[in-house]
């Protein structure tokens, strides 16, 4: 199976939706910086509703951990994260240089 770590940025903020099967997931969208003019994208979805939604925030830089999948459309690649773990990343407003984990 293959596994993925990436630390990016949240692009669109998380959407709530049920499957097929009646479960819930979000999906969103990171960003993953490779230099001033180029960063890949990934679409991302993480089962259930778990606490750190309300706190996922376009801009907010995120660690995810979770299996990918590659796909082409339109000769571009489509990368798709099934998180598996989620930390926000970056400074506490109230904590200076503090990591904020919350899960």
């Amino acid at each position: 199976m293959k596994e993925i770590v990436i630390i990016g940025n949240v692009g669109r903020i998380p959407q709530v939706k049920v499957n097929a099967n009646g479960k819930g997931f979000a999906e969103f969208s990171v960003a993953v910086t490779e230099s001033d003019k180029s960063a890949t994208w990934f679409s991302v979805l993480l089962n259930g509703k778990p606490k750190v939604l309300e706190y996922l925030t376009k801009g907010k830089q995120v660690y995810l951990r979770g299996t990918f999948k590659a796909e082409i459309y339109n000769n571009a690649v489509a990368f798709t994260l099934y998180a598996k773990d989620v930390q926000l990343l970056g400074t506490n407003p109230d904590k200076e240089n503090d990591l904020e984990d919350r899960k």
